[in-house]
Formats: structure tokens, sequence, C-alpha cells
């Protein structure tokens, strides 16, 4: 692959069924190869500051922030480059406000409730609207704020326009409105949610349809001004806050119920989320403990444990900070800064005939890498440390990307994972452990964090590459993470994270060391009340000719009716529109069991609640039967236990995720793929009974749907649309890896998926490879290191 590329992964038919081809399309046009490497300070975002303290209905003290969206110009690039346009929010009352994109962070000590007003502010010097700095796919079910009529002359927002009759044209070659469509180009809906957080109100999460546009002076005739739920949620959070919400605004209260952890801030907005992320506006929100309990304990003295960062572990001035929160992103840039993403389905897999005309969007794209590695807004930073102690969290903010932490080039380090985005675990893990089959790594995958105490104290002076062993192909193994199975990143580019320059220590280190940390206790959650069933699916475009590719044209959710342990079941594919399926009651303990038989893992985030994994299992699918059988169980990974609130669930397997509804409201269920998520693999459900007064589902309404022949068809969202969409998924899938995605792995790694032949796989642990040049090699099993 070249590194000015960004891979891909194309459906191509061989023989009957599809088969993966990862494949390389065109790149921004900056090469990343030339971008110089470790050359740029890491930054690391200081606490941002409140604007006051309020009181709430209670009389408990709240923390009020107001912040303000906006573009600006950003040093992503090392020095010399041009500044690279983003997003990011940024303080309305600091008079010295921190302008970067990740954000400054949000502090809170667990249970003392934060307030803040997200404001829209995505206009000019002259009040006029930015449009989206990249191009917005029309053809999805999406925030449409436009409000083109449907099939039966109606405007609406938060729904798929009709474009029957129109034939698609790029911007650039867009001249009249009659007879085609192009890109929307209008105002911005923006919608914030702070992912992970738990036990807040339906108005504080950013549902996607709660949305709001800058109150620009040149917002045309006719656009809605907001999302349909944003009126009947702003009347809910003035109800608790007592504060009226302006036009631009959302107004949120974050109770802070966590278990301590790192959350962190993101775009919601119906069908925009990944355009929106790839923006830049996103932060950390650090939840910290509020007693003895939070913290884990030192088990050489029984008192609570010194972590990395706290008070009793100062700062030395002019060093960084001992806690280093990481936001790792993949980007690719343009020769003047700015960032690319496609602009067209074409950049993916050659497609040339787009709805209505076909099932494929004109626009989006199923997935995206980008060719550069970004950490906390610099490409490829340094980061100055000292042979000591340290607390990395980690998070994945990339779209699409899975990654693979490689601390193996570190010489005599060690590196314990001692929490998750649920918060701290049972019991540290050992990275280095010889019984770990990712020997030295740790995976994750977009929207996961991860806790963990990187301790150099014997590793000598000098400069070291954390690297990524996750390669550029949506993880493709059935069995887990099994990082030496699976294709790797390119070498010199997204195979490298940042470098760490290790310098000799300054005085004695006070920190815990990782191995005397004796964690909280985590409860187990109560037995399940009841058990829903999800699949995970992607619809494909069918192509009659061989050698013809046969492109994915939607991601999503379907329900799964019937217990499998007791005989066939039905799969009931579901849309954003329908209505909701998934009605827990307040108090009620359900298990969630996520089933995956698409040709891809998925990354499953449920808002709201975090959960309790409580078991992972392979499966096999007949589409024909309904047969669905749960196989061998797998043991959960390290980073699996204790709490969740996103997981991979990878193909032919299952996860049983367990969770308490404490809080009644609308929330999401959605794969953390931001492509995914935006093309219909998100459903809503709602805690307790419906609300007086809240926007009902679109389902009862009718819209165009396009059969895979190209013909165009008339249905209710509630059963025709459904059921067509299960029609074209009865189609047998295979994954076949090769061709560039082995070039790019540098030799040749294939999975065959068929979903009506698959097979109950045996977990056989791998030892992991150590051939590679400059790496540590794995102990032998039951040895000391």
């Amino acid at each position: 692959m070249s590194a000015a590329g960004v891979l891909t992964l194309a459906y191509a038919r061989v023989g009957r069924a599809p088969e993966a081809v990862a494949a390389t399309i065109p790149g921004g046009t900056l090469d990343a190869r030339s971008i110089q490497q470790f050359v740029t300070r890491l930054v690391v975002p200081p606490v941002m500051a409140r604007n006051r303290v309020e009181t709430t209905a209670e009389g408990q003290p709240v923390d009020f922030y107001e912040l303000h969206i906006r573009q600006f110009n950003q040093q992503m690039l090392p020095a010399g480059n041009p500044k690279t346009p983003v997003w990011g929010y940024v303080s309305a009352t600091d008079p010295n406000p921190l302008v970067h994109t990740p954000a400054a962070t949000i502090e809170t000590p667990r249970d003392r409730p934060v307030r803040v007003l997200w404001r829209n502010k995505l206009v000019d010097e002259k009040r006029r609207y930015l449009p989206h700095m990249f191009a917005v796919d029309p053809t999805l079910h999406w925030a449409n704020p436009e409000q083109p009529p449907d099939a039966a002359g109606r405007p609406m927002t938060d729904r798929m326009p009709s474009f029957a009759g129109q034939r698609y044209v790029p911007r650039d070659r867009y001249t009249s409105a009659e007879g085609t469509y192009t890109a929307y180009t209008g105002p911005v809906p923006i919608s914030v949610h702070l992912h992970g957080a738990m036990g807040l109100g339906d108005e504080s999460d950013g549902y996607p349809e709660s949305w709001v546009l800058p109150d620009a002076s040149d917002i045309p005739d006719g656009y809605a001004r907001h999302g349909r739920w944003w009126q009947h949620l702003s009347a809910k959070a003035t109800a608790l806050t007592g504060h009226t919400v302006p036009i631009d605004g959302q107004l949120a209260q974050y109770p802070n119920k966590n278990r301590p952890t790192a959350l962190w801030i993101h775009d919601h907005a119906l069908g925009l989320t990944r355009l929106n992320v790839m923006a830049g506006y996103t932060g950390f929100y650090m939840i910290r403990p509020a007693k003895d309990s939070d913290q884990p304990l030192d088990s050489a003295t029984g008192r609570p444990a010194v972590l990395p960062g706290t008070g009793a572990d100062p700062t030395r001035a002019g060093e960084l900070p001992h806690e280093l929160p990481l936001a790792i992103q993949d980007r690719s840039f343009n020769q003047d800064g700015t960032l690319f993403y496609p602009d067209s389905r074409r950049h993916f897999d050659a497609s040339d005939t787009f709805l209505p005309a076909s099932g494929i969007a004109p626009i989006w794209v199923p997935e995206f890498w980008g060719n550069a590695i970004v950490v906390n807004g610099r490409t490829w930073p340094y980061a100055d440390l000292r042979a000591r102690r340290y607390r990395l969290i980690a998070l994945n903010a990339c779209n699409s990307r899975s990654l693979s932490l490689d601390f193996r080039k570190v010489p005599r380090v060690q590196v314990h994972l001692i929490g998750n985005d649920g918060g701290l675990l049972p019991q540290v893990a050992d990275l280095f452990a010889s019984k770990n089959p990712n020997w030295g790594q740790l995976p994750l995958g977009p929207g996961e964090r991860a806790d963990l105490i990187l301790d150099l104290t014997d590793t000598p002076p000098g400069r070291y590459v954390l690297g990524n062993t996750a390669g550029e192909i949506l993880f493709p193994g059935t069995e887990g993470w099994l990082i030496d199975q699976q294709p790797k990143p390119h070498e010199t580019t997204t195979g490298r994270v940042m470098e760490l320059r290790v310098g000799p220590a300054l005085g004695s280190d006070p920190t815990t060391p990782a191995r005397r940390l004796r964690m909280p206790a985590i409860p187990d959650l109560p037995a399940a009340d009841s058990t829903v069933r999800i699949a995970l699916d992607m619809t494909h475009q069918r192509e009659p000719a061989e050698g013809v590719p046969t492109q994915v044209s939607t991601t999503y959710l379907s329900q799964i009716v019937g217990d499998p342990r007791k005989g066939p079941v039905k799969v009931v594919p579901k849309m954003w529109s329908d209505p909701v399926w998934f009605n827990p009651q307040v108090g009620e303990t359900v298990d969630v069991e996520v089933y995956n038989w698409s040709v891809v893992p998925h990354p499953v985030h449920l808002h709201e609640v975090s959960y309790q994994v409580v078991s992972r299992s392979a499966i096999s699918y007949d589409d024909e039967t309904g047969d669905l059988a749960i196989g061998q169980s797998r043991p959960l990974e390290p980073i699996q236990t204790g709490r969740k609130e996103t997981i991979m669930v990878f193909p032919g397997e299952m996860a049983q995720l367990r969770a308490t509804f404490n809080h009644p409201g609308q929330f999401v269920i959605h794969c953390h793929l931001l492509e995914h998520e935006d093309n219909e693999m998100m459903v809503p459900f709602r805690v307790g009974p419906a609300e007086d007064g809240a926007p009902g589902s679109v389902a009862h309404e009718v819209s165009d749907m396009t059969m895979m022949d190209g013909t165009e068809q008339v249905y209710d969202l509630t059963i025709d649309r459904a059921d067509s969409v299960r029609q074209m998924m009865n189609q047998p899938i295979t994954l076949a890896i090769g061709g560039a995605a082995a070039a790019a792995a540098g030799g040749g790694a294939v999975l065959a998926r068929h979903r009506r032949q698959q097979r109950v796989q045996k977990d056989t642990p791998t030892a992991p490879s150590s051939a590679q040049e400059g790496l540590r090699e794995p102990p032998v099993q039951g040895s000391n290191r």
C-alpha cells in the first residue's frame, strides 16, 4: 500500500459470494511518508476552567461551563507546514482559552454534577454559516435540515429524503436542481455526546435527532433550525436546570455517576457523526475518585495507592505531567494542510451507479483509514519522559481503525493494564505476561479506552517508538484480538504512534508499583430479568454478472426473535426510523446478546449504562433455516472484565452484555465504526414508558426504497422496508483478505467467512511472533521475566 493512499475495504464477487478485498484509494495530496515524525512535542490538554458554580434544586453544588464549537486553524502537521482547519470547543468566558482539539479537559469528582451549555458557533466573522469541510451525503437517514420532501411530498427533518427521478452529480459539476441532486452544502447540525456517561437524562445525552444549527445570519428559508427532538429535550433541560436553551444551544447536566474513569466528548448528529468527528471537535472528560473506596490499595501498606499524576505525585516545572491522556486518531492530509476525507463512493470501490438507480449512496463510504497517526492533535509527536512510572489513558478516537499499542521496542519497560472505559479493572493485567497471546501489545477498538501504568524505571535513556500493530483492515479475526494473525500496518507510517524520549530519573518515584495494586471490588450485576437479542449485519448491492463488485449499501442492526437455545429464530432487520422495540423498564436488568454474522468486527456502544460482559461465545447461523447455534465459550480479554460500554464483537461471535437500566428516557445503541453508525447501524431504545409530548418514530410515514435490481418502489417503513432489506441480506458472504492487503501486510492473510456455512470456531491460542527486528522476545511459558 502506498503511504500516500488510504486503505479501504471493497467487496468483489468471486463465484456467487462477495469477498472483501483491500484496495488503495487516492488519499490526500500530501504523502504521509513526507511528514516529519517525532519533531513536535506532545500536547497535554490542561484542565478546563469552569465558568461558575451553581446549585441544583436539591441544593447540591454544580459546576457550569459554556463551551462554543468553532472552526479554527491548528498546527497539526509539523512547523513549516500549513495549518489545518479543524473544529473544537472553546470556553466562552476564559480570557485565555485553549484553542485546540482535543480541547481542555473537564475534570470533576465522582457524583458532583456538571452543567454544560454547548453552542454551535460554526459561523464566520460576519455570522454567516460555515458549510461542512467535507462532502455531506444527503441520501442517508440523516438530520436533513434542508427538508427536501419525501415520496409523498412532505418535508421533514431527521429522515431519508426521496430522490426519485433524480440523478446524482458531484458538487463541482452541479449546475441545476432540475433532475439532479448533489452534496448538502448548508449550515452544519451539531449534537454533543459525552461518550460513556451513565445515569443522566436523555435531555443531556446528545440524542441524534436533537441537533442544532448555528444562529447564522444567512440560514436559508425553509431550513429547520433544530432536530425533531430538540424542543422536547430542551424543555426538559430547562426544567432541570432553570436555564433557557438558546436556539443554537444544547444544555446538558451530567450527574457523573460513573466509577472514576475517562470519558470523551464527540458529536452525535444523525447521519453526520463520522464527518463531524473527522472535523475535529473532541476532548477528554475525567471523573475522579471522591473517596478512598474508589481507589486501589497498596498491598504492601494497606493504604490507598499512589497513582502517577495524583496530588501525592506532583509534576516538576517544565516536565510533562505524570498522567498522559492520549487521543489517538488516523487522518489524511492535503498539501495545503486541509484534512482529506472521501467526497465520493468512487474512492472506496469504484461504484458508478448511485441512488435512486441503485442501492448505493453516492458519497458515503463503509469505512475509512487515514494514512497518518495523530496524537492529541499532532502528527507523530514525541514525549519527554523520565525513568519513572507514568499513567497513560489511551483513547482510540479513530472512525474505523482498530489500534494495537505495541511497547515491545521499549527495552526493560513494564506495562500494566489497570482500567478500561468502565473504570478500574478487578485485577491488574501485565501486558508482558507470558500467557498474554498479544505479548507486549494492547488492542483497542474504536471508542475504547485503556488505563495503563507505563513503568520506565529500568529503561535506559534513549528514544523509543510506541508502535501500532493493527493493520489497515477491519480486524477480520474470528477468534478475537490475535494480533499476530492480522494484516500489518504500514511500517513507517501507521505502524508508528509516537516517540518516547526517556531521560534519567529526577529523584525518587513516590508512586505504587503496579504489581502491588489491590483493585476495588466490583460486584456482579443481579441476574437478568429479560434478554434482548441483536444481530450485526450488512446489506450488499446485488450484481448479476461474474467479476462485478458487490458493494455494501447499508449496515444495520436486527432484532432476533426467539431463543436460539430452544429452536430456530427469526431475524427482523431494523432501521433508525422503526418504532422502538428495545424497551427495558426502569430498574430492569437485561442481558443484551449481540450476534455478529457480518464479515467484519463491530465495536458495540450502549448509551446511558455500563455493562458487565458475561460471556463471549462462538456462533454459527443458517439464514435459510433460522438455526442459530451457540458454541464454545471464549475467555474474556482482561480489558473486557469489570465494566464496559464499548466492546468489539468479532465475526462468528456472540457477546452477552448485562446492564441495569435505572434512568428513564430515550437513548441509542450502535456500532462505533462511525461510518456504520451513520448508515443505519444504530437504533433507539427507551427506558420506561414513552413520555407525553415526546416525538414518536417516523415509521408510519412512507419513503422510497430502491430495490437491488434498480427498480423504485414505495414502502411502509414498519414492514415493507425491513422485509426488503432482509431480502437483500439473504446473500452468502465470503470475506477474503489478500491482494493489496496482503501486500501491505508483507504477506498473505486470508479469512473466509460464509454466513450459511459458518462453523463454530475453537479457540486455539497462537504464540506471538517475535521475528520483527528490535522487538523484545516473550519469555518461555512459566518462566520469570
